[in-house]
């Protein structure tokens, strides 16, 4: 049993520290989405509508950006993140799992690669510290899922037009 708050603090492993950066920009961009409309639910139940969000705002060449091999040959920009495809969480009978998910293939399936690294890097699931992701790989995945949401802000000037109001107000 863990009793002495220092303790319970030292049984966390540390993440790469550009999952801080990552996790940040994650909960920027969710309550850009909400604040957007791409919400649904009522009251403290309200989540992001990913899929909406993905069909009214991204298209075929999102994905392409990502999914494709490079010039000359080289991998495609989230190679690092679809190598390992996170694990998604899943309820079964009361307790929770993670199913390993295929490769994205759409801009939809990348989104949700994204969600799913914040997820199991939140609750650290997929990548335990024995696990042999957790090395400079996840800080590569990482990397990919921070180019995927500037990407998405990039190319809806909607979305970052209320991702930098919410931005410089948190800042100032």
């Amino acid at each position: 049993m863990l009793e002495n708050p220092s303790d319970t603090i030292s049984a966390i492993p540390e993440l790469p520290e550009n999952a801080y950066t990552f996790m940040r920009l994650f909960q920027r961009f969710k309550y850009a989405l909400k604040a957007s409309g791409f919400a649904t639910g009522e009251g403290s139940n309200v989540t992001v509508d990913w899929l909406g969000y993905v069909r009214a705002r991204l298209d075929a060449s999102f994905a392409q950006t990502f999914l494709q091999d490079g010039a000359g040959g080289t991998q495609p920009r989230a190679f690092p993140l679809i190598r390992a495809t996170p694990a998604e969480p899943v309820m079964n009978r009361g307790h929770l799992n993670y199913l390993n998910r295929r490769t994205p293939t759409d801009e939809y399936e990348l989104i949700r690669a994204v969600c799913f690294l914040h997820d199991n890097l939140l609750h650290e699931c997929f990548f335990p510290v024995e696990h042999p992701l957790y090395d400079d790989s996840l800080t590569f995945s990482i990397d990919s899922a921070i180019d995927i949401l500037c990407h998405a802000l990039a190319v809806d000037d909607a979305l970052s037009e209320v991702f930098k109001a919410r931005s410089s107000r948190s800042s100032g």
